[in-house]
């Protein structure tokens, strides 16, 4: 392969979790074999012949068929598809650019038939006001293929305020009472391959989260009573995607671990990829379910646990007009 052949197979179709990695493109052409000759009656047979027909780039299968058949990741293996028409309404809009969200989100794209929204400066029936037309919300479109699968954090790196000590494992542990040498034997823990005593893992988040605040920052945004924090390195600033939200509260969170913290390390949150944005209108407001990925990392490099955390950002408005209708008197 010519070196640019190379770089968008290794960053487009090549797996990069393959065990043992995929090396080549005849490694590639392997793993898609393997995958598509599995459901026939006799796949070594078929898988010999997929191959013959790969080779030398005989056949080209589809971009998402290379990228991710025979992988271990939920995706599609269609590379376009054409979405169902989208109700003229608020509702019909936001349930379209959800599922369109979902679809690109697995890989694959979208066409729309922009045509059963009335157009820009018609009235809407129901509110009186008048409506954008489909350009408005093809933007709309445009802003969700441009984040989901990016960096939201652009690689920033959150260092938790202290490292791991014994006393603050200890302080962790009295309300829980759990009671394992782990957690304060050293010799155990060293006997167990631990360097020092570990951490359990729900403590994880606590040693992720850094300083609330430093010397020469304000404190608060004013003098008033309710005043908020001018600066908080947990309240989500950046997830503040367009359109511009004022509400902000998470939903769920899922830690997948890979070790448990040790004492006498320090752990960082790295990264925020965008892995799903599913518009909504809610009773609280307008606006989306986001779910971004981070990594927790020692400062030694290693992989601590990957993080998921799902927000709901939002505008807030009335409820959506049939919420509203079920909830009259």
């Amino acid at each position: 392969m010519t070196e640019l052949s190379r770089f968008v197979w290794e960053t487009r179709y090549r797996d990069g979790d393959a065990r043992p990695p995929e090396n080549s493109i005849a490694d590639t052409w392997n793993r898609v074999a393997d995958a598509v000759a599995a459901v026939e009656s006799a796949p070594a047979l078929w898988k010999e012949r997929f191959l013959a027909i790969l080779r030398d780039f005989r056949f080209l299968p589809g971009g998402r068929i290379l990228a991710g058949a025979g992988t271990v990741r939920e995706v599609t293996l269609f590379n376009c598809f054409v979405m169902g028409l989208i109700d003229d309404s608020i509702e019909g809009i936001f349930e379209a650019l959800k599922e369109g969200a979902v679809t690109m989100q697995h890989g694959g794209g979208v066409g729309y038939d922009f045509s059963t929204l009335r157009p820009r400066g018609s009235r809407a029936r129901s509110s009186g006001t008048i409506a954008s037309g489909p350009v408005s919300f093809m933007r709309v479109w445009d802003a969700m293929v441009a984040r989901v699968g990016t960096d939201l954090a652009e690689g920033d790196v959150m260092w938790g305020a202290d490292p791991i000590e014994r006393s603050a494992v200890r302080r962790y542990l009295e309300p829980l009472e759990l009671d394992c040498a782990l957690y304060y034997d050293p010799d155990v823990a060293r006997a167990y391959g631990y360097a020092d005593v570990i951490a359990p893992y729900t403590s994880v988040l606590t040693f992720t989260i850094p300083a609330m605040w430093e010397p020469g920052q304000v404190l608060f945004t004013s003098d008033e009573r309710d005043a908020q924090p001018a600066i908080s390195p947990i309240n989500g600033d950046h997830l503040r995607v367009a359109p511009e939200i004022t509400g902000f509260f998470a939903t769920d969170m899922a830690i997948d671990f890979v070790r448990p913290p040790v004492v006498g390390e320090r752990l960082c949150r790295q990264g925020g990829v965008l892995k799903a944005c599913e518009p909504k209108w809610t009773s609280v407001g307008r606006g989306a379910f986001l779910t971004v990925e981070a990594e927790i990392r020692s400062d030694a490099g290693d992989l601590v646990a990957r993080i998921r955390n799902t927000v709901f950002a939002y505008e807030p408005v009335g409820p959506p007009p049939a919420l509203a209708e079920q909830r009259a008197p």
